[in-house]
């Protein structure tokens, strides 16, 4: 049943060890429906049926029925919550490969340029691999009988909103990433710069500015600028692909 669906969902969602939302969603609404519609083939129903009229209306209420169940009173609600799950889910593993480039240590010797491209290859795969993550696991949330069955059509069943959410969740956490990094760019050029100066006082002399930190800051930001760019155009590029799918 819808509670038994819902009891299941928010015992993993209160449950602090487990970490992937329910893949199973979409096989669990599919087989409540199905049931629900098996009980007017029943024999017992079928002989009330006394001519077509009988028969159309059985076919009617078993629709409406289907409906009420599939639809934002039952299943389609706890498909929201799903994608919410969902979008949570696969946002905190973006923000752990993040995390993750910010603790490793800066390789010695390495160019700087060298390693802010490698950290922006990083956060392009890490984007492209969560959002088709994503788009896959709500699409299998989805009841086949709302997708190609009895109910296509009747009730919707769409996740690019929340899609397109994540995907704005995955270019804040960049973004906030470029702020944190512009700002410590900003201090340890400045703290170098005094420190320059001091040294310049004591012998004499000043140190040269470190102009290659701030070059290397604007490419960071233009490979940002391009993860943004790419994440968008995903979007984009998916919503008009569903539209083509529902509107042929």
């Amino acid at each position: 049943s819808i509670l038994w669906l819902e009891s299941k969902q928010d015992e993993i969602l209160l449950d602090p060890d487990t970490k992937m939302p329910i893949l199973e969603f979409g096989a669990d609404a599919e087989r409540i429906l199905q049931e629900a519609s098996q009980c007017f083939d029943r024999d017992d129903i079928r002989d009330l049926a006394v001519g077509k009229v009988d028969t159309d209306l059985i076919e009617v209420t078993r629709k409406q029925i289907l409906v009420r169940l599939a639809g934002t009173s039952g299943i389609l609600r706890l498909f929201h919550i799903q994608l919410q799950s969902l979008r949570e889910y696969y946002g905190q593993q973006y923000e752990a490969v993040l995390e993750q480039l910010d603790d490793e240590p800066d390789g010695d010797g390495r160019d700087e340029k060298e390693q802010r491209e490698k950290e922006n290859d990083s956060m392009m795969e890490a984007a492209e691999r969560f959002t088709e993550g994503f788009r896959t696991a709500a699409q299998i949330a989805i009841p086949l009988m709302c997708s190609e069955g009895r109910l296509e059509g009747l009730v919707t069943y769409a996740y690019m909103p929340t899609l397109e959410g994540l995907i704005r969740d995955m270019m804040h956490a960049t973004s906030s990433r470029q702020s944190i990094d512009d700002v410590w760019d900003e201090v340890n050029f400045s703290e170098d710069a005094e420190s320059d100066t001091d040294v310049g006082l004591a012998k004499g002399k000043k140190g040269p500015a470190k102009w290659y930190e701030k070059l290397a800051a604007r490419v960071f930001v233009f490979g940002v600028n391009y993860l943004q760019g790419w994440l968008a155009l995903q979007g984009i590029r998916k919503a008009a692909a569903d539209r083509d799918k529902l509107m042929p």
